[in-house]
């Protein structure tokens, strides 16, 4: 897991972290 990273599928994290924050 990387900084930033959510625990959310493979591609979704990457999409989704910076709005669910």
């Amino acid at each position: 897991m990387k900084e930033g990273e959510l625990e959310e599928g493979p591609g979704e994290k990457e999409s989704a972290w910076p709005r669910t924050l």
